[in-house]
């Protein structure tokens, strides 16, 4: 279903959050990149593969990625929830997320 969506919609870069497996069929024309973390839960790119992709890095949590293509920085985040998550997202957004961030000019597409 997801392959049908993107090939319908032709999407060049796909963003997924609450990633916790690869996927076992390989997605023809793109390449995937997945960060998965110690938690099993993570993000994912899913990019064409005609695609200049340069600064791919992660979060060792899998709670963010981030690329660059040409000029623009992507940062695809799957930050944690909920009143009880609350010290996890405070460490995310002000001690991990500046480090993706840091990388980027001053066009950044954020999810």
């Amino acid at each position: 279903m997801l392959e049908n969506f993107i090939r319908l919609h032709e999407l060049d870069i796909v963003l997924l959050q609450e990633v916790t497996h690869q996927f076992t069929t390989p997605l023809s024309g793109y390449d995937v990149h997945y960060n998965i973390g110690a938690t099993w839960w993570g993000t994912t790119f899913l990019i064409c593969n005609t695609l200049m992709v340069t600064n791919l890095s992660h979060l060792p949590s899998g709670h963010a990625m981030a690329a660059s293509f040409g000029e623009i920085h992507v940062v695809n985040i799957y930050a944690p929830s909920g009143t009880s998550k609350r010290w996890e997202w405070e460490t995310l957004f002000n001690n991990e997320l500046p480090c993706l961030l840091d990388m980027a000019s001053a066009d950044i597409i954020g999810q």
